[in-house]
């Protein structure tokens, strides 16, 4: 065959190869197509969580002073991002914006995000923002960045801190239980794990005589004296002095829900919740209890013994 055969026959080979290719980047295209509305299909529930940190730390940013706005713009780009991925092909092909009209895919227009997204993002979160001042957002949007403006706020805030507390509690006796060498102080805190689940039940109690789900919310200072325990445990020590230990970490967690639900129970009266307040005193009286059983078992035998050892 001549070179010029081969060149012709080569020439007419291309369109072939030219084709499988475009399938190959259109197949991969359509991965990344959803794929991407995967990610912007989460960002609404990441934004929440982005921003509820920013306001537990007090940041004096544009983020923490103005809430809507932030959420307002990522909420925007991310359902912006998916339906323009949704209208994936002519925007590969051609990368034009594409006219107005509704996509199956969400509330806002298809249009080109290359092009249009931070404009368009920008101007959704500007009306977020605004809709909220308005007073005619969602009642779910209100509560996700809720402002403590009556005491009614401050007892629904304080008691979603200790619902979350009492759940970190009741992960950690199980491993206190185990670290524990005296048998009177396993027992003391088998006890207080079966309380810990009665107090809970009552905490849902409460949510639901207002009305409301039962729902946590991340409680700092717990996370802090649930880790110092697991520092002690973590620790090689004499058993007796481990349950010295203990039982010093076990009273500062008792101490700290004493003070949360006495001030639930004097708000509860304060507001006229009646049955909250029967439900807290019980609450109240256990973790008392419990705290004097403590002290009773350091200073029969353990805090000597561990002066000993």
């Amino acid at each position: 065959m001549t070179q010029n055969q081969n060149r012709q026959s080569n020439v007419g080979t291309r369109p072939l190869a030219d084709t499988s290719k475009a399938n190959q980047s259109q197949d991969t295209f359509d991965q990344v197509r959803d794929k991407a509305g995967q990610i912007a299909g989460t960002v609404q529930s990441t934004t929440q969580n982005v921003i509820g940190q920013a306001q537990q730390l007090d940041l004096s940013s544009q983020i923490a002073q103005r809430p809507w706005l932030a959420m307002g713009a990522a909420v925007a780009a991310g359902y912006l991002l998916a339906n323009s991925m949704n209208s994936g092909r002519r925007e590969y092909r051609y990368s034009q914006p594409q006219p107005q009209s509704r996509s199956s895919g969400g509330p806002f227009p298809t249009t080109s995000y290359s092009q249009s997204a931070p404009t368009y993002a920008m101007q959704q979160a500007q009306q977020y923002e605004a809709t909220n001042r308005e007073g005619t957002i969602s009642k779910l949007g209100k509560k996700m960045f809720s402002k403590l403006d009556s005491l009614e706020d401050l007892y629904h805030e304080q008691l979603q801190d200790l619902y979350d507390a009492e759940h970190q509690i009741l992960k950690a006796l199980p491993k206190m239980t185990q670290a524990a060498s005296s048998p009177e102080l396993k027992r003391a805190f088998e006890l207080h794990l079966q309380q810990t689940q009665g107090q809970i039940r009552r905490l849902e109690q409460i949510f639901g005589q207002m009305g409301v789900k039962a729902q946590g919310k991340t409680c700092a200072a717990m996370q802090g004296l649930v880790a110092e325990g697991d520092e002690l445990m973590a620790m090689r020590a004499d058993p007796t002095v481990m349950d010295a230990g203990l039982i010093a970490s076990a009273q500062r967690v008792e101490h700290y829900e004493m003070a949360g639900y006495g001030c639930l129970r004097t708000w509860a009266r304060q507001l006229g919740h009646t049955q909250a307040v029967q439900l807290l005193q019980q609450t109240l009286d256990e973790e008392e209890q419990t705290d004097r059983q403590l002290s009773q078992i350091a200073e029969r035998a353990i805090n000597v013994r561990a002066a000993n050892s």
